[in-house]
């Protein structure tokens, strides 16, 4: 059985023990949180991407900007979302699925040549590629009687 001695009532607490505990970010996690933040200014964004580019030039950045470039597109910033998928494809020009990428981009902001084009290109860098098999047939629509 326990018995208490005393109550303290109101005593100072160090605030740092409320605070949530520190995340370590890659230094890729953290210029894709820099892009979200920046979607809105679309000239922001390519800046942040080019300059990690040039002083990363060892990450692997094709499928995190692929992903943040949809969440762009997503939050209604399609111009921001395009110009860096552009960028994306530029980086990967081999790159299937950075054509993809930015085919579903132009396509979700009305642009259907260049989608069709984009799409286009991901099948001719693999054919395999299913999701632009399917986006490019989509786009055409059903075929004529």
């Amino acid at each position: 059985m326990f018995k208490t001695a005393s109550i303290e009532v109101n005593s100072k607490l160090d605030p740092v023990a409320f605070l949530p505990p520190e995340i370590k970010r890659t230094p890729l996690q953290a210029l894709l949180e820099r892009l979200f933040a920046e979607r809105t200014d679309r000239q922001a964004v390519l800046w942040s991407y080019r300059d990690f580019r040039r002083a990363n030039t060892e990450v692997d950045t094709g499928f995190a900007i692929e992903a943040i470039g949809y969440q762009i597109l997503k939050m209604g910033e399609a111009e921001t979302a395009i110009a860096l998928l552009e960028e994306n494809a530029r980086a990967y020009p081999k790159s299937s699925d950075a054509r993809f990428g930015l085919g579903r981009a132009y396509n979700a902001a009305g642009d259907k040549v260049k989608a069709k084009a984009a799409f286009e290109a991901a099948l001719a860098l693999d054919p395999a590629n299913r999701r632009a098999a399917a986006a490019l047939k989509t786009l055409e629509g059903p075929p004529k009687p």
